[in-house]
């Protein structure tokens, strides 16, 4: 038999198959049950039953054939039929039809469904849970498309992010939403734990007051009573929403005027003695004391990911004699300052830049290639640095959140920022372009102070 006759004749025993369960399932012996949600609507609308033939299922799915062959799928009802009760793994319905189509013919013709993304995440979500691996891949590969990612990449990892099979796609997401980290604030479908998660991320590319404004929006968009007011009267309502991503603010970084002006009319949001604490260090009580550990600087960064900052914490030359290789961001002993943004217009980040310690410029260039460059500016002798200067080029696949970086080191000349003190982002930009790759487009560029962690802020 040709291959091709072969082929015919495969798909032939697919539609056949197919026809057999679309036909209502004749002679069926299995009823599964699937649902999302955690409570079973009176009316089973969230819910639904699919009768299938269980020879088929141990056949075509390894987690079928592991159930009827597991002691508790022994047992069935007065009329013989296996109740298979899958509703407490939250598989949606809908994409259980396709999946179970999947199952009996061994392909789905997405093509001719025009499904919207979230069924095909759904989809996902479900052959993930029953170890369909071909389905998974087949699914994946029809959403992995550049500019459907580019467009819908929080969408698409709210739903996979927690799958093994989607690492890699998970990852590509990760890479847009840390490029556009504002949009976590107002994605309709962000969920209070997956927003908790992302404010726990070392590196994330917004400065602590656009989080506290971000938290905020958040809150009121996600309490029905905070959608028509707010007052300081009432305020338990606010205090129960924010309450889980207050201790993830870091309210020492904000300055003190944002802090005067943003912040201490929610003062009901904050404990006694905490909000205390904070009044007295913003307006510089000479009582102040610190009475608490200081958090961690969060990296404000749209292009460096953990591995890229291993790296150039490991290029730092130190004045120790034994060399140490840093495997963690909480081992690395510097802090990098974010001083400028090209994509922000309002000049340099409140922390100034101390002209004792390094600059290091990060290049993003047309959002392929992450070109950086390190300065030794001044360095005071007395430091913890070396003299050092070096320039790197590197994918961004290389640099993203979780791959592994590998860059070429080249010695370059020196370039002398002591004078870019005073520009706008606009003007360092125009002279990037004319000085540095000119013939790259340049997407974004940041520039931070690589201070070490004894030094106080």
């Amino acid at each position: 038999m040709s291959k091709s006759i072969q082929d015919q004749s495969l798909l032939q025993v697919g539609k056949d198959l197919l026809a057999l369960l679309k036909n209502n399932a004749p002679l069926h012996d299995a009823i599964i049950t699937v649902g999302r949600g955690s409570i079973k609507a009176k009316d089973g609308s969230n819910f639904r039953n699919f009768k299938a033939h269980s020879l088929i299922l141990q056949a075509r799915c390894d987690y079928f054939k592991a159930y009827f062959s597991s002691y508790w799928s022994k047992h069935k009802d007065e009329n013989g039929i296996y109740q298979i009760d899958l509703s407490g793994m939250g598989i949606d319905p809908e994409a259980f039809d396709h999946v179970l189509s999947y199952i009996y013919s061994g392909f789905i013709e997405f093509h001719t469904l025009n499904l919207p993304l979230i069924s095909y995440l759904h989809i996902v979500q479900a052959a993930d849970a029953l170890n369909i691996e071909l389905l998974l891949d087949y699914t994946k590969q029809s959403i992995s498309v550049p500019s459907l990612i580019k467009n819908r990449f929080l969408e698409i990892l709210l739903e996979i992010r927690d799958i093994p099979g989607c690492i890699d796609l998970a990852t590509t997401c990760r890479v847009y939403l840390f490029r556009n980290p504002k949009v976590i604030f107002t994605c309709p479908m962000m969920t209070l734990e997956f927003l908790s998660e992302l404010l726990q991320e070392p590196i994330l590319g917004l400065n602590e007051v656009a989080i506290w404004d971000g938290c905020l929006n958040w809150a009121f968009r996600n309490n029905e009573r905070l959608k028509s007011s707010w007052s300081d009267e009432n305020p338990s309502s606010l205090r129960e929403t924010m309450k889980p991503l207050m201790p993830l603010i870091d309210f020492y970084m904000i300055s003190s005027d944002n802090f005067m002006r943003k912040v201490s009319k929610f003062k009901a949001l904050f404990d006694g003695e905490t909000y205390d604490q904070l009044l007295r260090y913003h307006s510089k009580h000479i009582n102040w004391r610190q009475s608490v550990p200081l958090k961690p600087l969060r990296i404000n960064s749209r292009i460096l990911g953990e591995q890229a900052i291993l790296f150039l914490a490991n290029s730092i030359k130190s004045k120790s004699s034994f060399p140490i290789r840093y495997t963690s961001i909480d081992e690395i002993p510097y802090e990098f300052h974010f001083l400028l943004r090209s994509q922000e217009n309002d000049g340099f980040h409140s922390l100034k830049h101390n002209p004792r310690f390094p600059i290091l410029i990060l290049i993003l260039c047309e959002q392929r290639y992450v070109k950086g460059r390190f300065t030794p500016v001044s360095v005071d002798t007395s430091g913890d640095f070396k003299d050092f200067d070096f320039q790197f080029e590197t994918t961004t696949e290389d640099f993203s959140i979780s791959n592994r970086l590998t860059s070429e080191v080249k010695q370059a000349d020196r370039i002398n920022l002591l004078n870019w003190l005073e520009l706008s982002s606009s003007e360092v930009l125009a002279y990037l372009k004319r000085k540095l790759w000119n013939h790259l487009r340049i997407d974004m560029f940041e520039i931070f102070s690589i201070i070490p962690k004894s030094v106080k802020r």
